[in-house]
């Protein structure tokens, strides 16, 4: 036990323990849930991308075997609807680049990646999936998205935690000083009683029961 404890008064060794045994039960709880809601939120918004990339290759697969641009370019402009994602890029079988949809046009296509490579990383997505047309491959598709909101939700619920773990340690602190009373002051007492004992050697004082306990 640390010395600062050890010399501290009964009362507030009681209110601190209270505070601390309150505050580490709360920032364990609270930090399991954030991170389970940060996991759950990221598998939510893989199996989003995986429901685009399914919509988008089947819609854009006639297009890409009967060489129609504007069709396939109509397809990946549905990607608007999701603000998230940065670029969309649809390659021809001979790896040509055949639609593109840009959130920035600072953002361009890469050069055609194997299909079926899948990149979850912290800052952003990256999925290269095969365009199936009849049973065979067509193409290919390459989806690129931003994860911030991942980061945004993750510093949420940091603020969150912070705050309510500060109003839990304000609570348990106001409710531990005054409960620690029921427990210091008969110990007080008693060590009183005791003292006044050594002092007048008279064996018959006795100490004020407060409780029942």
């Amino acid at each position: 036990m640390l010395a600062w404890f050890r010399h501290l008064p009964v009362r507030r060794k009681l209110v601190i323990m209270t505070v601390a045994s309150t505050a580490i039960a709360l920032l364990l709880a609270s930090g399991g849930f954030l991170i389970w809601d940060v996991l759950t939120f990221r598998a939510e918004i893989q199996r989003d991308i995986n429901a685009q990339v399914r919509i988008i290759t089947e819609n854009a697969a006639p297009a890409v075997v009967f060489n129609d641009e504007q069709a396939a370019a109509e397809t990946l402009a549905a990607l608007e609807l999701r603000p998230r994602m940065i670029v969309g890029c649809l390659y021809s079988q001979d790896e040509r680049l055949f639609a593109t949809y840009h959130r920035h046009e600072s953002v361009p296509c890469p050069m055609p990646r194997p299909a079926d490579e899948i990149t979850y990383a912290w800052r952003e997505a990256r999925v290269t999936v095969p365009v199936i047309y009849a049973g065979s491959g067509v193409g290919s598709l390459f989806l690129r998205r931003e994860l911030t909101d991942v980061f945004e939700r993750l510093i949420v619920g940091g603020i969150t935690v912070a705050f309510l773990l500060v109003l839990c340690t304000l609570v348990a602190a106001a409710v531990g000083s005054r409960l620690q009373r029921s427990i210091a002051d008969p110990l007080l007492d008693l060590a009183g009683a005791a003292r006044r004992v050594s002092d007048t050697r008279d064996y018959a004082l006795r100490a004020v029961p407060l409780s029942s306990d």
